[in-house]
């Protein structure tokens, strides 16, 4: 007895058929994930700003002068806070001043303030404290002028030292170790967010 084997054909399915189904089955995946996705991206953005701080040096005043520059491009006599400034190079005790900008959109605080690879600390001042006439109690100690008017240039009084958002400020470094002449010094800010900004400044020079 014969056994009969029956032999069919199928025909499978076009490569090219397979392909488009692949990429429409991805597009429509595509775009399903797309739309469940938007509103959480868009309540992510409008929840508030990013989270970056922008804080660039605008100029200094180095220059070892009785007359130091703020932000508001004045000089200003400082022989009642620091009587010896102006002795030739940059000794213990003098001051300098770093004009900083707040680029961001919300208020940047200075976690590390480090100049000729010393920490500086921030000192607070009190209500009224003016540039000229308040003298920052130690070495390697600094103090910010945020407001500046016809009666004086006043320290901020926040207890962090902190810059509010679009603001130009004066940072004001009482010099705790002699720097010499003509020296290129690293200013380095840190902020509470990570956020790092290096500059050069010259000794016994002034720019911005």
């Amino acid at each position: 007895m014969r056994n009969h084997t029956l032999i069919t054909s199928k025909r499978a399915v076009s490569p090219i058929i397979a392909t488009l189904l692949l990429v429409a089955i991805a597009v429509v995946g595509g775009a399903i994930i797309f739309s469940f996705s938007q509103g959480y991206f868009a309540s992510t953005q409008l929840s508030g700003p990013p989270a970056v701080d922008l804080i660039n040096v605008l100029g200094y005043d180095l220059s070892d002068s009785d007359d130091l520059y703020l932000h508001d491009q004045v000089q200003y006599d400082v022989t009642g806070v620091c009587p010896g400034c102006k002795d030739g190079h940059l000794s213990v005790g003098n001051y300098i001043t770093v004009f900083l900008t707040n680029d961001g959109s919300r208020k940047a605080t200075l976690a590390d303030v480090r100049f000729a690879g010393t920490v500086y600390e921030y000192e607070q001042a009190a209500s009224g404290d003016t540039f000229t006439g308040d003298a920052i109690t130690g070495d390697f100690k600094y103090r910010i002028v945020t407001s500046i008017n016809g009666t004086g240039q006043y320290y901020s009084e926040d207890p962090t030292s902190t810059i509010e958002p679009g603001k130009v400020v004066t940072l004001v470094l009482k010099v705790g170790e002699p720097i010499r002449d003509n020296a290129p010094v690293q200013l380095k800010l840190t902020t509470s967010n990570a956020a790092v900004k290096v500059a050069t400044v010259q000794a016994g020079q002034r720019e911005g």
